[in-house]
């Protein structure tokens, strides 16, 4: 290497890595928002109104979950995206980058709701070991 392309990937690196860390407190951030801004009860109350399963209900609120890291993330993925088209390291062209967006939310939404419906069916199956009974404490995860 010589010396400008050592600069350079030292730049990308630089960059890559800021991305990389300003992700995690970004990520807690937006799921604190959500909670603490009313965002989730509004996603439950629209989930309970198009459906009265707690299946649907339960798909519903992830899938709105989802939406929302979504467009909160995309421009950082974005950012990320042209980082490496502006280095050289790709040459993928936007539409093909948006599908592979698509795709990936799509697969991380889908094993995220089976993680959930299982988590879910687990809590409901076992709620009372322990002796604990719904409404016995005021944090209910204790109670697992």
């Amino acid at each position: 290497m010589n010396k400008q392309q050592l600069a350079e990937s030292s730049t990308l690196n630089a960059w890559r890595h800021f991305l990389s860390f300003a992700t995690i407190p970004l990520d807690w951030g937006v799921y604190l928002f959500v909670l603490v801004g009313g965002f989730s009860l509004w996603i439950k109350k629209c989930s309970e109104r198009l459906s009265r399963s707690f299946i649907v209900q339960m798909v519903l609120c992830y899938v709105g979950l989802s939406l929302i890291t979504l467009i909160v993330f995309l421009p950082v993925s974005f950012t990320s995206y042209q980082l490496s088209v502006h280095f050289g390291i790709s040459v993928q062209p936007l539409a093909d980058w948006l599908k592979d967006q698509a795709i990936s939310t799509a697969v991380s939404t889908l094993i995220g709701l089976i993680v959930m419906t299982a988590v879910m069916a687990l809590v409901r199956r076992f709620q009372r070991i322990g002796g604990c009974r719904p409404g016995c404490c005021r944090f209910h995860l204790f109670c697992l």
